[in-house]
């Protein structure tokens, strides 16, 4: 084997090796890119139905109170002897 085919075989060798390295941090990128794009996406989701409730929470209410309904709004009323007021000191 001649001398000057050592070195260019360790040139090689350590080519490979910074190859395989980028390779393994453009994967562990693609991973945490991924992770953060699943996250915004269910966050997206998430927001995109807490606005679509209330949508149609609005939307029933509007039209139970276009209809003139008495009973429209649920108000609870604590019951008259529980209120800070009637305590007896």
């Amino acid at each position: 084997m001649p001398a000057s085919g050592l070195p260019l075989a360790g040139f090689f060798l350590r080519l490979r090796s910074c190859e395989d390295r980028n390779m393994q941090q453009d994967q562990s990128r693609r991973r945490i890119a991924f992770a953060a794009a699943a996250t915004a996406v269910l966050l997206l989701l998430a927001v995109m139905l807490w606005v679509m409730q209330s949508l149609l929470e609005q939307q029933r209410m509007e039209r139970c109170l276009a209809s003139r309904q008495p009973d429209c709004f649920r108000i609870d009323v604590p019951p008259r002897d529980a209120g800070p007021a009637n305590l007896k000191r």
